[in-house]
Parts: C-alpha cells; sequence; structure tokens
C-alpha cells in the first residue's frame, strides 16, 4: 500500500520525504523490520539510544520511519514522519494497513476490572455450541476458532491486534470478542477498534479514593464512543454503584437485587459451584454452574444478557456453559472456603412487620442457624419506621449489612444510623456498593447459612 494511502486520518505533525513509496509492512521494534517496513519509533521499547535505532531500523530495510514531533529528523535519504502522538498514530496505521478489520466482523468488547476473561470464555463456549466460531483476543493471547491460543506478551499492540482480526476474517470468522482493559483504553490500543455491543462487568473499581474511582469510570466510559452505531447494546452490571452513570437507551440490565433484564433468583453457593434461576423476557431457566463463587454467578448473568441480545436460544446458553471448558488465568478458588452451601435470596417487603415473618421462613427452609441480612435503606417520611425496622433485624438476624437502594445514594447513611440505634444485639457493617454487600454477608457464612437481601416494595426507607 502507498504510504500517503496509509496515512489517510493519521495524527501528522510534518512529513520530511517522499509519500509515493510502497509500504509492505509496519514494525515496532527494529528486530522485527523487514525490507520496505514503514517502522513506528517507540523509546520504551527500545534498549538503544534513539539515533542507534534509527541507522539499525534503516540497515533492516524500513523505507519510512515515525518518531514523535519532537524528535530531530536524521540525515538519512529515507522519509520520515512526525507525529503529535505516536500510540494514537500507531492504532491508525495499523487500521488503515489492515483494511479496519473491525468493520468487518461483529465485535464484543469486555471491560471492567474482574470477570472479562471468564464472561469472554462462556460467550465463545456458548458460540461454539450454536456453531457460530470466533476470535477471542485478551491481554495475554489470541484464539481463532478451535485453535489452540496463541500467546503473546503484546496482542493488544495494534499491529498484532489488527493482524490477528484480519486473519480470522479471512478464514470466514464473524465474531470477535475482546478484552477491553483500562491499560489498553489509555494507551489508545483500542482507538480504532469498533465495537457492536458492550459488557460492563463493574464501574465501581473499590478505590479508597474518589477521585481515582471516577477516574476509572470515565475512562471505561469511552468505549461508548466505539460502538458502530446508536442501537447497539450495552450488557451492565446494574448492582453496581456507578451503573446509573450509563445512560444509553440500549442498555441491558443484569443484577441480583431488583428486576432488570436478566436477574439471578433463588442462588445457592457451594463449595464446586452454583445454581440459580435466570428471570429474562425470554421466560425463566434454571441454571447449574461447575464455577465456584458468586462473582462466577455474575459473569453468567452477564454472558446471559449479551445471548438474549442476539436472540441466541436457551439450549445453546445451557449446553454452551456446562460444556465450558478450563482456561488459565481464572481464579476458580476464591469460595474455596465455603464449606456448605449458601443460599442468597431477595425479599420485598412493604411494612417493617414484615420482616419477622420474612427472615423466620427462610431459618425454616434452610436449617441453618447462620443468616445474614442486607438491607437496602433509602429516605423516609416516616422515621418512626426506622426503629421498627431496627428492632425486626435485630431479633432475627446475627449479621446485618447495610447498603443504599440506589434510590437515594446521599442520605441513605441517616437512615442506616437511626436503625442500627435499635440494634444492640447484631453484628453490623456498611457497604456503599452492592456487590461488596453481597461479597461481605458471603463471608459471614462462609460454613452454611442464608443470605436475605431486603428491599422495600414503595420508594419508602
Amino acid at each position: 500500500m502507498l504510504l500517503r494511502e496509509l496515512l489517510a486520518g493519521t495524527p501528522i505533525f510534518e512529513i520530511c520525504g517522499s509519500r509515493e513509496i510502497f509500504i509492505e509492512g509496519l514494525a515496532v521494534e527494529t528486530d522485527d523490520i523487514r525490507p520496505n517496513d514503514l517502522y513506528i519509533y517507540m523509546c520504551d521499547r527500545e534498549k538503544m539510544s534513539y539515533e542507534e535505532s534509527i541507522k539499525k531500523a534503516i540497515a533492516r530495510g524500513a523505507v519510512a520511519i515515525c518518531i514523535g514531533k519532537d524528535y530531530e529528523v536524521l540525515p538519512y535519504d529515507i522519509t520520515f514522519i512526525k507525529t503529535y502522538n505516536v500510540k494514537r498514530f500507531l492504532s491508525a496505521i495499523s487500521k488503515n494497513f489492515y483494511q479496519n478489520p473491525s468493520q468487518n466482523i461483529d465485535m464484543i468488547g469486555i471491560t471492567g476490572s474482574h470477570g472479562k476473561t471468564t464472561i469472554g470464555n462462556m460467550i465463545r463456549s456458548i458460540l461454539k455450541s450454536a456453531g457460530i466460531p470466533t476470535v477471542m483476543i485478551d491481554t495475554s493471547s489470541c484464539r481463532l476458532g478451535d485453535d489452540p491460543p496463541y500467546i503473546h506478551e503484546d496482542i493488544l499492540n495494534p499491529v498484532v491486534f489488527m493482524e490477528f482480526l484480519n486473519e480470522a476474517i479471512a478464514r470466514g470468522i464473524e465474531r470477535g470478542i475482546v478484552e477491553c482493559s483500562y491499560t489498553a483504553i489509555v494507551e489508545e490500543r483500542l482507538r480504532h477498534i469498533w465495537f457492536d455491543s458492550l459488557i460492563y462487568t463493574d464501574l465501581y473499581t473499590y478505590f479508597k479514593n474518589r477521585e481515582m474511582d471516577y477516574h476509572y469510570l470515565e475512562i471505561r466510559k469511552t468505549l461508548i464512543d466505539h460502538l458502530k452505531h446508536i442501537k447497539c447494546p450495552i450488557i451492565v452490571n446494574m448492582d453496581d454503584y456507578h451503573a446509573n452513570e450509563l445512560t444509553s437507551g440500549n442498555i441491558v440490565g443484569y443484577g441480583i437485587y431488583g428486576n432488570y433484564n436478566v436477574t439471578a433468583k433463588n442462588i445457592t453457593l457451594m463449595p464446586d459451584g452454583s445454581n440459580f434461576t435466570i428471570c429474562t423476557p425470554m421466560g425463566n431457566r434454571e441454571f447449574t454452574l461447575a464455577l465456584p463463587g458468586l462473582h462466577n454467578v455474575y459473569n453468567a448473568m452477564a454472558a446471559i444478557g449479551w445471548c438474549i441480545t442476539e436472540g441466541i436460544d436457551f439450549s445453546h446458553i445451557e449446553e454452551g456453559l456446562e460444556q465450558l471448558e478450563h482456561f488459565e488465568n481464572v481464579q476458580y478458588n476464591v469460595d474455596a472456603d465455603i464449606t456448605n452451601p449458601i443460599h442468597i435470596q431477595v425479599h420485598n417487603y412493604s411494612r417493617p412487620r414484615d420482616i419477622p415473618e420474612i427472615l423466620e421462613d427462610i431459618h425454616l427452609e434452610s436449617g441453618y442457624d447462620n443468616r445474614s441480612t442486607i438491607l437496602c435503606v433509602s429516605s423516609c417520611e416516616n422515621t418512626s419506621e426506622y426503629g421498627e425496622v431496627g428492632r425486626a433485624l435485630n431479633e432475627f438476624s446475627r449479621h446485618c449489612i447495610m447498603t443504599s437502594d440506589y434510590r437515594d445514594r446521599y442520605n441513605y447513611v441517616d437512615g442506616a444510623f437511626a436503625i442500627v440505634q435499635n440494634m444492640q444485639d447484631a453484628n453490623i457493617h456498611n457497604e456503599i456498593d452492592h456487590y461488596k454487600a453481597l461479597k461481605k454477608a458471603r463471608s459471614l457464612v462462609k460454613d452454611g447459612g442464608s443470605i436475605v437481601i431486603l428491599t422495600k416494595d414503595s420508594c419508602e426507607l
């Protein structure tokens, strides 16, 4: 491809030399350069000095060299391209060289602090059950169809990434699954990748520093600008504290606390897996998951949520999750300390006096004395109800975790404080994020028991 064609849409500061050069390849390290390549100089990838790197690049056959705008053009008979942003240039030139491959394949982007690899493998297994081959690219490997994973320490380098997408298209693969890490986003490695759908596993990063939380949130939100059109679905964990920050009209929500597009109910966590009911607009289904841990229940909901948007039949979803292959770099022993089943249920109540009956019934059903209660608290006009709720929880719950119901994110602490004044005998904990509240509750009943999530029917309490 001619250099002048390759440079379309790239951030160019200055060009010194001819644009009428035929480019046969791209390289970001001098050891990878072949004759007629365009070499993109990045100081952090070379052990040699700038001058030595350029000399070696020319000796190996590079016919054009891209450098940052602050570098000096050296006196060689070769084309130099100065750029405002080398990383952005690398992404743009790779897209042009491989003819914008992400526009020719259905791309699924998965982002968040946790669960990206697991969800990607779940979706890959489900699509395999449906007879749909995929290319899956995570932070350290690429897998084309049924080929063994190809391990590459720099797989998200745009040159490598785009080449794999191009090969997948050549092999007739129509679906791509990509892990979109924070690092890959901020380093502009995904700048010229376009997605047909996005999955947000979480947005709340659990930093003690609120400024860092919002920084990570805003970085992840930029992926929405990479959707191919405004109707592309965005699958979001609605139990995440920051889920309401995503305002697209095409959000597909999943979670445990409310009634979402995909909701897990009647969950039982076991040392070697879990059972749960998935409720969706397509109907309800019982699932048994061989991967242990509460986090994998959430991962399964994310995968199922994506499948629903694509019209994947439940039979393929069930088969894909059942046949999920074990894969590397995934934590299997997160819930290894569970010795007996833990039951998780969500119950709505209308009045404080409903709480004892709910908790007593669950106690009789489970047969375990150990119980954690998660109370979703919001503001209440009738403040006397706070005392009634506190006294009911004090009598029937050994552990209680207070969290917001997300309808009142700022004043719920006052309500929670009023409630705990009437809970002298219970162990009290506070968690602002719903998932963290569940994790805390799970840690308190690891020897077996029940976790009850209580939410108020109306906007009060």
